[in-house]
């Protein structure tokens, strides 16, 4: 695919609902996981306690959007589960 040049966008809209916490459960969540982490949180690790639900891509949260991607991908004529 020499010379290929091609661009492809979307926009993904997800909804976090966390838990309500107290004081001693936001304490105990301190482990160091936040570092790093966008919205200082990790929905893979032990942030998960204080999601409540997750309306939209899950791995969007996490960190990309895999199943957006594939569709912009074969868009391009590009497929990547192949």
């Amino acid at each position: 695919m020499s010379g290929f040049i091609a661009a492809a966008a979307a926009a993904i809209l997800i909804a976090t609902v966390f838990a309500a916490v107290y004081h001693a459960e936001v304490v105990a969540h301190r482990t160091g996981e936040p570092f790093g982490k966008a919205g200082a949180y990790a929905l893979q690790g032990a942030g998960s306690v204080l999601v409540r639900s997750v309306d939209g891509s899950v791995s969007n949260v996490i960190g990309l959007p895999l199943a957006s991607v594939v569709d912009l991908a074969r868009s391009l004529g590009l497929e990547l589960l192949e």
